[in-house]
């Protein structure tokens, strides 16, 4: 899976890519409609790619965001320091228990 997010004056949004091991491509793109920092928008685009995975039952997923900050968060690189980074964290890191692998 690749995720993006991104935010600017003119809302925010995100672009998610999931890809079977056959390379069947499955894109999916949404715009939010409440407010949210370019981290905050990274990290929505994690999430609803979590939730899309798991909705379709995968069981390994490997995951490419373009978000340093949120992959060394994750990884435990970067701790988070931000209210809002740590409630994303907790939230990301306990949809991940839903893959075999993650």
């Amino acid at each position: 899976m690749h995720t993006d997010g991104a935010c600017g004056p003119e809302g925010a949004g995100v672009e998610i890519v999931l890809k079977s091991p056959e390379g069947e491509e499955y894109t999916f793109a949404l715009r939010f409609s409440f407010p949210v920092t370019n981290n905050e928008a990274e990290y929505e685009a994690l999430l609803s790619g979590m939730r899309v995975a798991k909705y379709l039952e995968v069981k390994e997923l490997s995951v490419y965001v373009d978000s340093q900050l949120v992959a060394n968060q994750f990884n435990g690189i970067f701790e988070a320091h931000d209210e809002s980074m740590q409630k994303y964290l907790k939230l990301v890191q306990e949809l991940a228990v839903n893959f075999d692998l993650f």
